[in-house]
């Protein structure tokens, strides 16, 4: 439970994904706070927010990509994870995966 990637715990897929988060924001503010105060005419500014606009665009789908394929992995994970828990918890005169067998019906 020491490594962010594993399941269950409070270091899961899922803080990875806040802190990611953070990281990209942090950076978008920093960005428009540093071309905001930046002295240069309004045409130069406006160039620089097109330019940092399409960055921040293209790293925006970057990270969005890396988020949904350690989603994809996390889904996989605990459909593994239930997979082992079913097969423990089927009694023992059944095979895993197997339904029970129905109980006669009393009238």
């Amino acid at each position: 439970m020491g490594n962010g990637d594993q399941g269950g715990g409070s270091g899961g897929p899922c803080d990875a994904c806040r802190i990611m988060a953070a990281a990209l924001l942090g950076g978008i503010v920093g960005a428009v706070v540093a071309l905001l105060l930046a002295p240069k005419p309004g045409r130069e500014l406006r160039d620089d927010l097109r330019r940092g606009a399409t960055t921040l665009g293209e790293k925006a789908s970057a990270t969005s990509g890396a988020l949904a394929e350690k989603a994809q992995a996390g889904v996989g994970r605990a459909k593994e994870l239930a997979s082992e828990v079913r097969g423990r918890v089927a009694p023992r005169d059944e095979a895993p995966g197997e339904a029970p067998a129905e109980a006669p019906a009393e009238a």
